[in-house]
């Protein structure tokens, strides 16, 4: 049997008490109000900060692209025009750089001399002596030429961008052939890439190989 004295000393000498009173702690409150209006003004000052909005927007418009894309078409029947390749514009090597890169070329090679370079915005011509290219009236190469074309060869063969043989000539079809002889001289010598011929008509002739900005593509 339970002793009274000892549950008049468990519960504070009274039997029956209430429970203790639990400490009051006003202080909680205020310093969660202090913790709110600190929060309040972080973000009150990254509000009002400068804030860099053009990652945000290149992210907004990835996403947008991403999610408005279309989805990729069937596959339709082949067609001659549908099978044609379509040309990847890729951009070359700096035209200043690659004047000066044939420049040097040009002084240290005795076959090339009388070769000059005329500078565009837009291209890079590297004009050649018509006479000393093609030694006849006709379109063919002439034999004493071969060291010069030895040379192109290996100068623009290190070269990406786009390569055109320009020729000018009285006639059109003599300077489509003539333009066409000296690409084709050019590849026997170890051009290994794809050149694009171009014959205009002029009553002053004139030879060139034009790099273009974008590049070209091996054969």
């Amino acid at each position: 049997m339970t002793d009274p004295r000892a549950l008049t000393d468990w519960e504070g000498g009274v039997i029956d008490a209430a429970p203790p009173d639990v400490p009051a702690t006003p202080w909680m409150l205020t310093f969660a109000d202090l913790v709110s209006l600190m929060l309040t003004f972080f973000v009150l000052m990254f509000a009002l900060s400068g804030v860099k909005a053009e990652p945000f927007r290149a992210l907004a418009a990835s996403l947008s692209f991403a999610l408005h894309a279309p989805l990729a078409p069937a596959a339709e029947t082949p067609s001659a025009i549908q099978n044609i390749d379509r040309v990847e514009i890729r951009p070359g090597d700096e035209l200043p750089y690659l004047a000066g890169l044939l420049g040097n070329v040009i002084a240290e090679t005795p076959a090339l001399k009388g070769a000059t370079l005329k500078l565009y915005d837009d291209r890079l011509e590297l004009v050649l002596p018509p006479q000393a290219m093609f030694g006849g009236e006709g379109p063919g190469v002439a034999v004493s030429a071969k060291p010069a074309i030895a040379a192109l060869s290996q100068a623009v063969g290190g070269i990406g961008n786009r390569v055109t043989v320009a020729v000018r000539a009285a006639d059109w079809t003599l300077a489509l052939a003539r333009a066409g002889a000296l690409a084709n001289a050019l590849r026997a010598a170890g051009l290994d890439r794809s050149l694009r011929v171009n014959g205009t008509v002029d009553t002053v002739p004139g030879v060139a190989l034009v790099l273009a900005t974008d590049r070209g593509g091996r054969s």
